[in-house]
């Protein structure tokens, strides 16, 4: 009959399966009428034909439909792990991005010495005693919803059935149902009576799931509300210690995360977002079993007391660290953090730094654009006052092509925070600056601001066209000169020159002999008014790592380049006073009562 189940089959265009040709044996009456059906010139169906039809379709295909429910439960399950591992990779890319954040508002005074502080709670010893109505816990820090100013009120959790309570233990291959019992005086689980059955958060009860694998699992312990009253706390008590996580939904099917990663707690009281949500879903994380009964592995969780908590909070808190001992001539500083604000909440929190002990000065975090922290700034200026010297590098040794310049440094060279690396000093010289597709270029420094007048035609400074009178701040500069606009009248230098004025020279060559030379592009040639009117002129600026690399070997530093140059001048600009300690302080207040302020993280940049 093998062959006639797999005609059969084949007629009915189902797939020839081993299970099918075994299963279709069980069912001969409804193939009888399937057969009849789906027969050439069958076209008469009446009711119990086409039910008969429809019930071997279903039934043919239903077990192959249970095998899969396992597999896709896995599926889930392996999925469930890739988006935690996923908001891991998430949390970190949003560490970087605060960090970057902070250095990008640096970048103009990256170029030297550069410190991060980073100011987070696993050290209690950072805070000071004149700290006012502050907690650390779980590594962050809150404003203390304990003190006088605050009210602590439970809500519902007192009472909550035994069918308002599942449990699941979970791993990367299944989902088993965890059995909850309550606990009791002699440690011994029992199910209450069944008008009894009742949990409050002063009854113990206990997690219990059973398997045949040693491995790691997570026990859910779903907690149905049945309410929408706002909370903002779970409190509890466990028997031992062991790595916790919180997730709330509205839906029992989309949750919210509110702890960054697992807490290791035994008793605590974790601050989640205020929310309403009807579904609260505590996970615990098991590494391995905790006994083995009738050869089974049985992972336990015994749970003293739960409550969820609601806590308003109408008071000021003030955190203030002890000093952090710093040293470096550094001019700027800015800061990024990790608090209520930027996960989304509804706190308000005013940040002050104090440098060496100075005043606090008020600051914003970089980024941060809610409440009035628009009028403050975001980076505080430190050393205003900075002494700009050079180093003209001249000896070099040629090794392989690569040129080395051995550097005799200063003291105070090494406590640069700017430094910038040119090539040939072109400064109302002889020379011709650099050309490429009709345009002249240099590297200019300007020390003081100044106006200047550059005519009718435009000039680059910068990546900025410029034309006619304009006022530039002390900066370096990048500039592009039309070939139209450039013009080098005098080529030797070395001769005795006297500015006779309307753009004519009189030019005194070594044989004594006088001649008158003039300038065609008078008063506008760009290049003598670039030369005239900057502190210095380099042909071009290198770039590290580009073009050339600065190394310390044997208590010296050397400096080599790829490129011959004719030479080499390092300009670092020095602040007459170093920054010695930096104190932070916040002031944190909460903005709709409900939301207990925190700072999970500081990150301070020095520049």
């Amino acid at each position: 009959m093998r062959q006639e189940d797999i005609d059969f089959l084949i007629r009915a265009n189902i797939p020839v399966t081993e299970y099918n040709i075994i299963y279709i044996n069980n069912f001969n009456p409804l193939r009888e009428s399937f057969t009849t059906t789906m027969s050439s010139g069958a076209i008469d169906l009446d009711i119990k034909n086409f039910n008969d039809m429809y019930n071997y379709a279903t039934t043919l295909f239903k077990n192959s439909i249970d095998k899969k429910i396992p597999l896709r439960d896995r599926v889930n399950s392996i999925l469930e792990n890739i988006n935690e591992d996923v908001d891991d990779i998430d949390s970190a890319m949003i560490e970087l991005k605060e960090e970057s954040a902070s250095s990008s508002v640096l970048e103009s005074a990256m170029s030297g010495e550069l410190e991060t502080i980073l100011i987070d709670f696993s050290n209690r010893a950072i805070i000071s005693n004149e700290s006012e109505g502050i907690i650390i816990q779980n590594g962050l820090m809150f404003a203390d919803a304990t003190n006088e100013l605050a009210n602590k009120e439970s809500i519902r959790i007192e009472k909550i059935k035994f069918g308002l309570l599942s449990s699941f233990m979970r791993s990367r291959q299944s989902v088993d149902v965890a059995k909850i019992e309550q606990v009791s005086d002699t440690g011994i689980g029992f199910f209450p009576d069944k008008d009894l059955d009742v949990i409050n958060n002063d009854i113990p009860f206990r997690l219990e799931g059973v398997s045949d694998e040693n491995i790691s699992r997570k026990i859910d312990l779903l907690i149905d509300r049945d309410n929408s009253s706002l909370f903002n706390q779970v409190e509890i008590d466990l028997e031992k210690a062991h790595m916790v996580s919180v997730y709330t939904s509205s839906d029992n099917e989309e949750f919210t995360v509110h702890t960054n990663r697992p807490e290791y707690i035994k008793k605590s009281t974790i601050q989640i977002t205020p929310t309403s949500d009807r579904y609260v879903k505590i996970v615990f994380h098991k590494l391995k079993h905790d006994t083995i009964v009738n050869g089974n592995n049985t992972y336990t969780i015994t749970i003293k007391s739960l409550s969820l908590l609601r806590t308003t909070f109408e008071g000021k808190s003030v955190l203030i660290t002890n000093p952090i001992q710093i040293s470096g001539a550094y001019s700027k500083i800015a800061m990024n953090t990790c608090d209520c604000i930027s996960a989304g909440e509804k706190g308000l929190i005013d940040y002050y730094l104090s440098v060496n002990g100075k005043d606090w000065e008020s600051i914003r975090p970089v980024g941060r654009t809610s409440g009035d922290t628009l009028s403050k700034e975001s980076v505080i200026n430190v050393n205003p006052t900075v002494d700009n010297k050079f180093i003209l590098l001249e000896d070099k040794e040629v090794v392989n092509n690569i040129e080395t310049y051995t550097l005799t440094l200063p003291d105070d060279f090494v406590r640069s925070n700017y430094l910038r690396v040119f090539s040939e000093d072109i400064t109302y010289s002889s020379e011709d600056w650099e050309y490429e597709r009709s345009m002249y270029s240099a590297i200019g420094i300007l020390y003081e601001e100044k106006v200047i007048d550059f005519g009718e035609n435009e000039i680059l400074l910068n990546g900025k066209w410029i034309v006619g009178e304009v006022k530039l701040m002390p900066n370096i500069y990048r500039i592009k000169i039309r070939a139209d606009n450039y013009a080098n009248v005098i080529t030797d230098r070395e001769n005795s020159i006297v500015d006779i004025g309307n753009g004519e020279y009189a030019v005194e060559s070594n044989d004594g002999a006088v001649r008158t030379v003039f300038d065609p592009l008078y008063p506008y040639n760009h290049k003598y008014i670039i030369e005239k009117e900057f502190d210095y002129v380099f042909r071009q600026e290198l770039i590290e790592k580009e073009d050339y690399n600065l190394y310390n070997k044997d208590s010296e530093y050397h400096l080599s380049t790829m490129k011959s140059h004719e030479n080499i001048i390092i300009a670092y600009r020095l602040h007459q006073s170093s920054v010695n300690s930096i104190q932070l302080k916040a002031e944190l207040r909460s903005e709709d009562s409900v939301t207990i302020p925190y700072i999970e993280k500081t990150i301070i940049r020095l520049a």
